[in-house]
């Protein structure tokens, strides 16, 4: 909706307001009356789907201080909305501090309050008092005088972030801490005097430093459920009556309500457990206690009834990602990003956590029968904190509001929701975090055994000790088949494969975000062997994220849909092809959504990730949709189309190969034959001892000119004076030499190729018999071919598209110019010979030209000029005839130079 357009509808429902108060009929109106006649019509006048749960969505009454309603883009809460009744008096500061508190306790940044008649808008951040928190203030008749300040509420401003620039205006404003840091740093420092607190008294607290970790861990949960009782009205203040109460041991005072709590809940948070056993100062229990109803300063009150799952989830991912540091004096916590990142713990953002639940719980939920819905199984395999399990617990709530008008929530957790993962601290947060989900009343709550420690990857006792996880015997309705991938994996001597799942035993959907660890960083090496006997790798710089996809295939169901966010870096990647091939032997690939470069998903991580959604269905015809984040306030925007087919070509995942660019390869590929079937290729020479054997003169019979690749260009090098001394006999005693055999060297003629290139194909001519250091060599093979007509090819626009579409890598390796395209040549049929010949002839004319070029150096001069623009006019003649050579259209061509 036009601003124009919104006018007009204001106008209107002023006028009708305007009546409503003229027959004094404001006092009839409450608050239900007011938000369906006048306050979800205004917000309709400004661009917002108020019929779109989507968008707009009442709150859920799980605290006294709700508000009524969210508005979202993207999946994101952008501001929340505080209705009342026509005849209600905004200036209330209980209704202004509900607003407030409601916002912040949620993260989000803005609150308005508004009864139609007025409409205030809050920032929930801002350190000031309510009234200075203030930054608008209208009145129904400013609707339409200050129109454009009432605009920046509408769907298009907050779109455009006009409403975040405009709050520029008010200058810098002292903030609060968002509630997540604020709670993050209450637990860490909680946790660190509990610690050094207990350390205190090391003759009545024996315990090791992994049961002091857990002990701390439980008391802080069981702290943070009793709260999150209080709050939601379900318990009374037991903390601060214990406080207030206690006669002697604050201790014991605790013990009776976690006795109470384990007979009410039955659950496994409150049975009894070594944090009741140790000594702790009541000083200390007291300011920890005291600290999670209200900051130290008193500014800020806490309501965890109104903290959901997401920001609880952010707090408890950065607090397991703090190592405790630990001496006799002190203990200390300390967050290192090495040790996030050793331990994959980065916090997933809720748009994304939301897109993958949806476009794979979700779809499946679309067509999905109850009785089926009751069985499905979802898994998270590092589940962290539980963010993902959380959401597909919200969606399956969800299906059954609308299908049976609700269901039992503990029995979705026993049903439907399973995680595993490798810290004992991280299972036992995804299970309060989903046990607070269900808590309403006063009533027992599930143990939830489907949440287990355990690392997903290893089932040899011998390798991960008990964290050994065996998934047959965990969860017993998994049964493999014997079946084993389409395509083997390329190590022969591989003692075990993974093995495709070919029966109806699995996990309907499996979601997530892995962790991503390279091989190189794993230092135990019975680890790194067994993962490179059990899984699919194709070098040993792998990664992995790269097993946990294919564990995830092998646990999936037929039909059955796995989401992950992974780094991006494995699409095109040699060490992952075999990861690819399994996926494309086993699964249809449904979506890989990408990111704007404008967008850093991950706060502490330098990684630039993608999410893949694929589903395990044998399809012989199936189409990838590329999808793109431009912002995380909104959905992404489809990129292209990508036929299945294409990525099995080379098996590699270039997302930008849309259909056209398909049939273009395609056609490529049906008239040619690959490089090696024309030429041979071959490394260049590696010495062992480089300061040994290279030199800047000659010193002997047995020096040779050398090359590297950075002296190689397009049809042309430049040799700098380099020297090998080429003793064979001497290098092969380093264990890292390979000074191959000289005649690879010395033919008559062969062609040079830089390998580091920045994916861009640069080679030349070489007929005085350089020697090259690493690099690539390509020497004549098929007699009837010119290697000048190869030469030509290679450098071409048309090649030099196809490697792109081939890999990202900025190399060009020989497993890369083993897939290169050079068409056949039928030397029987005239036209064919003779572009093969005027070919040899550009390719000459550029060796040439490229040669008289060297000649000026540095110097500008109208002779040089003349030289580039003969080069640029041979090179385009080239191209002219490689497209004629491959007959393509004029629109492929566009397409090519397009790219």
């Amino acid at each position: 909706m036009n601003k124009e357009t919104a006018k007009s509808e204001i106008k209107k429902l002023i006028q009708k307001y305007e009546t409503v108060k003229t027959d004094g009929r404001i006092n009839d109106y409450k608050e239900e009356m007011t938000k369906k006649d006048f306050i979800l019509p205004l917000f309709r006048a400004l661009g917002w789907d108020v019929e779109n749960s989507n968008e707009v969505s009442a709150e859920d009454s799980i605290s006294g201080g709700r508000v009524d309603y969210s508005f979202k883009l993207g999946g994101i809460v952008k501001f929340f909305v505080e209705a009342k009744p026509l005849k209600a008096d905004l200036n209330n500061s209980e209704y202004i501090k509900q607003a407030i508190n409601y916002s912040w306790h949620k993260g989000v940044q803005w609150a308005v309050l508004t009864d139609f008649e007025g409409l205030k808008l809050y920032n929930a951040e801002w350190k000031e008092d309510f009234d200075k928190a203030k930054a608008l203030n209208l009145t129904c008749t400013d609707y339409i005088a200050d129109f454009d300040s009432l605009w920046l509420l509408s769907k298009e401003s907050i779109l455009s972030g006009q409403l975040d620039k405009w709050s520029e205006k008010f200058g810098k404003k002292t903030k609060k801490q968002p509630v997540s840091k604020q709670i993050l740093d209450d637990l860490l420092k909680a946790r660190e005097k509990l610690t050094k607190n207990i350390q205190k008294y090391p003759r009545l607290n024996k315990i090791s430093e992994t049961e002091l970790d857990e002990a701390i861990q439980r008391m802080l949960d069981r702290l943070i459920f009793i709260r999150t009782c209080e709050d939601r009205g379900i318990e009374q203040n037991h903390l601060l009556s214990a406080v207030r109460n206690k006669k002697q041991s604050l201790g014991d005072e605790l013990k009776k309500i976690f006795r109470d709590f384990d007979d009410g809940y039955n659950s496994k948070l409150f049975e009894p457990h070594l944090c009741e056993k140790l000594t702790i100062d009541n000083d200390v229990l007291e300011e920890i206690i005291l600290s999670l109803y209200q900051t130290q300063d008193g500014n800020i009150h806490y309501d965890f009834g109104a903290i959901n799952a997401d920001v609880l989830g952010s707090i408890y991912e950065q607090y397991l990602g703090h190592i405790l540091k630990k001496t006799s004096a002190t203990a200390k916590l300390k967050e290192t990003h090495q040790h996030r990142k050793e331990q994959g713990i980065y916090y997933t953002p809720i748009y994304i956590v939301d897109y993958i639940v949806k476009n794979t719980v979700g779809e499946i939920l679309k067509t999905a029968k109850p009785k089926t819905v009751q069985k499905i199984k979802i898994l998270d395999p590092a589940c962290g904190s539980g963010s993902f399990l959380i959401r597909a617990f919200d969606e399956l709530v969800k299906y059954w509001a609308g299908e049976l008008g609700g269901v039992r929530k503990p029995e979705i957790l026993q049903n439907n929701i399973y995680g595993v993962d490798l810290d004992k601290q991280a299972v036992e947060i995804t299970q309060m975090n989903l046990l607070l989900k269900t808590l309403y009343t006063r009533e027992r709550l599930p143990m939830l055994k489907n949440i287990r420690c355990g690392n997903s990857l290893i089932d040899d006792p011998k390798i991960a000790g008990n964290k050994a996880f065996k998934w047959e015997e965990e969860f017993p309705f998994i049964r493999h088949s014997e079946a084993k991938p389409k395509n083997p994996a390329c190590h022969s001597e591989r003692s075990e494969e993974p093995r495709s799942e070919e029966s109806q035993n699995g996990f309907d959907i499996i979601i997530g975000n892995p962790p991503y660890v390279q091989s190189r960083n794993i230092t135990d090496d019975k680890e790194r062997d067994f993962y490179w006997k059990k899984y699919l790798t194709d070098t040993n710089h792998s990664d992995i994220f790269s097993f946990f996809i294919q564990k995830a295939i092998i646990l999936l169901k037929n039909n059955g849909y796995l989401g992950f966010i992974l780094p991006n870096t494995w699409l095109q990647l040699p060490s992952f092809l075999s990861t690819r091939k399994f996926i494309l032997d086993n699964c249809v690939i449904e979506k890989i959504v990408t990111f704007d470069s404008n967008i850093k998903v991950f706060q502490d991580a330098v990684v630039e990730p993608l999410i893949m959604v694929v589903r395990k269905l044998a399809k012989k015809k199936h189409t990838i949709f590329h999808e793109k984040y431009f912002s995380p306030d909104e959905l992404p925007k489809q990129i292209n189309k990508i036929p299945q087919d294409s990525f099995k070509k080379f098996y590699t995942f270039d997302v930008s190969l849309n259909t056209e660019k398909y049939k273009i390869i395609s056609k490529v590929l049906n008239l040619s034959s690959q490089l090696p079937q024309i030429v041979k290729i071959v490394g260049g020479l590696r010495t062992g001892d480089d300061k040994k054997y290279l030199r800047n003169s000659k010193q002997n019979n047995d020096d040779r000119k050398l090359l590297r690749g950075r002296n190689i260009g397009r049809y042309s090098y430049v040799w700098n004076g380099e020297w090998v001394w080429y003793r064979p006999d001497l290098m092969k005693k380093r264990q890292c030499a390979a000074p191959k055999d000289a005649q690879l060297f010395e033919v008559p003629e062969k062609l040079l190729m830089r390998m580091i290139t920045g994916k861009q194909i640069i080679s030349t001519y070489d007929n005085n018999q350089f020697y090259l250091l690493q690099d690539n060599i390509l020497l004549p093979k098929e007699k009837n071919y010119n290697i000048k007509y190869v030469l030509a090819i290679l450098n071409s626009t048309l090649l030099n598209f196809f490697i792109k579409s081939i890999s990202s890598n900025i190399a060009i390796t020989q497993s890369m110019l083993k897939q290169l395209p050079i068409r056949k040549i039928n030397f029987s049929k005239l036209p064919e010979k003779k572009l093969h010949d005027d070919l040899v002839l550009l390719a000459q004319k550029m060796l040439d030209l490229n040669k008289q070029l060297q000649k000026f150096g540095d110097k500008i001069t109208d002779e040089r000029k003349r030289l580039e623009s003969e080069i640029q006019k041979t090179d385009n003649q080239i191209d002219e005839m490689v497209y004629k050579l491959y007959g393509l259209t004029e629109e492929e061509i566009r397409t090519i130079e397009g790219q």
